[in-house]
């Protein structure tokens, strides 16, 4: 795996995408089995499976283990409720992929995750900024109302926070510094063509991160 420096951010040097994306909960799993592929192995626990889509996409001899409140977890558990019902250190991967930003508790899940992992932690963050500038212009989609918004009906799944790239980096690396962990992979999700992500580079410059990037992914290793 590729080290990425946080300095990036900073030093306005960009680091390659991946250049993937998926457009479905199945071909999500697919890509962060293929993206990751050397840590996938032991005993996996997916935090938020839903219906364990996961699980159909893993390489033989692995142990799946997924827990959520809704859809067909092994485990069902609601994450706002308290510590994960796991002993320290129970899995070698823990996989939690777009499920932090629906939870109030996010810095204590965040914890909790680090805590059950025995070795890695795979998490994905949206850039709640991307795209979201349609929602001013008059012809531009209004369809943001079950992450944000005032909709009329109380929607079940929505957003508790909104950030935006640099920032869910920031909030990444602190929280790893202060479970004694270090992020060995920043993996960026850049789903506009080539030509577009380059006028957007131009334009904003370092803050081409916030507008072009769909999602960040950090791996984490545990430190002993």
């Amino acid at each position: 795996m590729n080290k990425y420096s946080y300095r990036i951010l900073h030093e306005k040097i960009l680091p390659i995408p991946s250049g993937s994306h998926y457009n479905s909960r199945k071909t999500r799993s697919e890509f962060v089995v293929r993206q990751f592929a050397p840590i996938i192995k032991g005993r996996i626990l997916d935090v938020g499976c839903f219906e364990k889509d996961l699980s159909a996409v893993l390489p033989e001899g692995v142990e799946y283990v997924g827990i959520d409140l809704y859809g067909n977890p092994d485990i069902k558990f609601d994450l706002e409720s308290g510590s994960l019902p796991f002993d320290n250190r129970s899995f070698d991967v823990v996989i939690c992929v777009d499920v932090l930003e629906h939870l109030e508790n996010i810095h204590f899940v965040f914890d909790e995750l680090l805590r059950v992992s025995q070795k890695y932690v795979i998490i994905a963050l949206p850039n709640c900024w991307h795209g979201n500038w349609r929602w001013i212009l008059p012809w531009g989609s209004h369809t943001s109302g079950k992450y944000y918004g005032l909709p009329g009906d109380r929607p079940s799944d929505r957003h508790r926070w909104f950030f935006n790239t640099m920032e869910a980096v920031e909030f990444l690396e602190v929280k790893g510094k202060s479970n004694n962990a270090e992020i060995i992979m920043l993996d960026y999700i850049i789903p506009q063509r080539t030509v577009k992500r380059f006028l957007l580079h131009i334009i904003f410059g370092r803050h081409f991160l916030n507008w072009a990037v769909s999602t960040v992914y950090a791996v984490f290793e545990k430190k002993y």
